[in-house]
């Protein structure tokens, strides 16, 4: 299985660099953003109302975010005073009458609480001068209310709009209008003595996926944003497209789903031949599998809470009655079933979810070793915004994505338009730049060692045996045919000193990156092939091997 994990490495690379070749001849995209990685990279996630304002409203707006793309990525690898991402995640920002934006009313303009088309295009190119990619997120499974095409298609039956959207009345075959979710919501809502499906609620009205001209206009709206420069997107609801109960009984549902999507990708590379496609598709891995026929990434839903039940019981086992890593790997082996050079997308928690901080109760420490587990593993990395810094909240969804704190004092670019007080006790970024033990400047070094190693931000994954149960360990490995990268990942999960030996008959190792205090020396006697290491309570090392 390592050797089948680690072609599936080679074979995402080679596509990566026959992407970049073509992207590179063709006289379009922006070449600022490709390096040696391509898709891959560390991104992070922004909520642009809660980021940076730039004019004092209150509200964050993409002005204020380009003047800190600094803080994010300066461009200059020879700094380590930025954060060092390699990726923008972009919540909505097109226009909608909500704070969220998820309910969308034109999909070719920024809501003008954010700023002007004009804003975004200058805030693409600076983020391209720095190598930062852009994703956006693209909301299409379905419209808000006041979009013009709902107020159309609700007006009357005969409107050239109706089939834009899903509508049944009582007696209609096939639909259960009467149909309700286990939490109690309801599927089909009335207007005008009709009722049309809306899965998440009302003010979201379902975009009905049988009708091509939905489809052509899905497409033509992800080319434009493509054209204007950027590279890729985020997928809202992917597994929404064709919804429970929305259509007759038999439907298959997931497989309508995917053959979307790929209709959709093929449409999208046709503009840029390295679109970055991110799925959400919030399933179990066996479900959310097959996805990846239509998506570069899925967020991998499971990994987060499976890190957060690892270090409440401080077992590696936890998880598992195999181990983490092994655990893990099974997740792998069904992602790669269906794509063999899929880029996992590892996150912690999102703007749907309580924030990680406040999952581990305030830890500090075992958020930073929650950072650890993640930045090191394949793929593509996310991180929601202020998690860096350790920002705390729980729902409702207000209260888990309010104003990033870059100050103690208010001042700009420090947004306000919702309270902060539930996060009056976070360390401000201009306190934490400067201490070199803060979980910022933690993100920071791993990040970097990160992307020095080629093992860790493109290689396969192999869990290692650790003999300890409460010690995670794999290796991570690389190679391109003119050299080889390894990488070795320990991380004690629990409160105490923990010992783990490891077979160093074939390799040498030099440790990059240690949290902690560990202590390694080889063996002698009868373990003279051994290396004998002693890991500090809730720490990480890496190792870089030389075999």
């Amino acid at each position: 299985m390592y050797r089948r994990i680690s072609n599936m490495a080679l074979a995402a690379a080679a596509a990566m660099l026959t992407w970049c070749l073509v992207f590179l001849l063709a006289a379009c995209g922006n070449s600022e953003t490709d390096d040696k990685y391509g898709k891959y990279g560390v991104y992070y996630e922004i909520f642009v109302r809660s980021f940076a304002d730039s004019d004092g409203d209150g509200i964050g707006d993409i002005r204020g975010l380009t003047s800190m793309l600094d803080y994010l990525n300066d461009g200059n690898d020879d700094t380590d005073t930025d954060l060092g991402i390699n990726g923008i995640y972009l919540m909505p920002v097109n226009v909608s009458p909500s704070y969220h934006k998820y309910d969308v009313t034109d999909y070719y303009d920024i809501d003008p609480e954010y700023g002007t088309l004009e804003d975004f295009e200058h805030f693409l190119d600076e983020a391209h001068k720095r190598g930062i990619r852009v994703i956006m997120d693209l909301v299409v499974n379905h419209t808000g209310r006041d979009h013009p095409w709902f107020r159309e298609s609700s007006s009357s039956a005969e409107s050239r709009y109706r089939d834009y959207y899903n509508w049944a009345d009582e007696a209609s075959e096939g639909c259960d209008i009467n149909a309700v979710l286990p939490s109690g919501s309801r599927l089909w809502h009335r207007s005008n003595g009709s009722f049309y499906y809306g899965y998440f609620w009302d003010g979201m009205p379902d975009l009905n996926y049988d009708d091509p001209r939905v489809r052509k206009e899905i497409k033509d709206i992800a080319r434009f944003w493509l054209k204007k420069g950027v590279d890729g997107f985020r997928l809202d609801a992917a597994m929404h497209i064709y919804g429970v109960y929305e259509k007759p009984a038999g439907t298959d549902l997931p497989a309508k789903n995917i053959e979307w999507w790929q209709e959709f990708r093929n449409s999208a590379e046709e503009v840029k031949r390295d679109v970055y496609l991110v799925g959400e598709v919030w399933d179990k891995a066996y479900a959310a599998a097959p996805y990846y026929k239509g998506f570069d990434s899925l967020f991998n839903f499971d990994l987060g809470e499976g890190i957060i039940t690892t270090l409440h019981t401080g077992s590696a086992n936890a998880v598992s009655s195999k181990g983490f890593a092994w655990w893990l790997l099974d997740r792998y082996e069904t992602y790669g079933s269906v794509r063999q050079d899929f880029i996992d997308a590892p996150f912690l928690t999102n703007h749907d979810q309580d924030r990680i901080m406040t999952r581990l109760r305030g830890d500090v420490e075992k958020a930073k070793l929650a950072a650890a587990i993640y930045l090191t593993l394949p793929g593509n990395p996310f991180i929601y915004y202020g998690e860096e810094i350790g920002m705390t909240g729980s729902k409702p969804d207000e209260m888990i994505r309010v104003p990033f704190k870059w100050y103690e004092e208010h001042k700009l670019p420090q947004c306000s338009w919702q309270s902060a007080l539930n996060n009056a006790a976070t360390v401000p970024v201009e306190i934490q730049q400067n201490d070199p033990d803060s979980l910022l400047s933690h993100y920071k070094k791993l990040i970097r060692v990160r992307q020095s190693s080629e093992a860790l931000m493109l290689g396969g994954f192999e869990p290692v045996q650790s003999g300890n149960r409460a010690v995670i360990a794999y290796e991570r490995s690389w190679s391109d045919g003119n050299g080889k990268d390894n990488a070795i990942v320990l991380y004690n999960v629990s409160s105490d000193h923990q010992q783990v030996q490891l077979d160093i008959k074939h390799f040498s190792a030099d440790v990059i990156f240690d949290s902690g205090k560990t202590d390694l020396k080889a063996g002698n006697g009868t373990e003279a092939d051994r290396l004998v290491i002693v890991m500090s309570p809730m720490s990480t090392v890496i190792l870089d091997v030389d075999k």
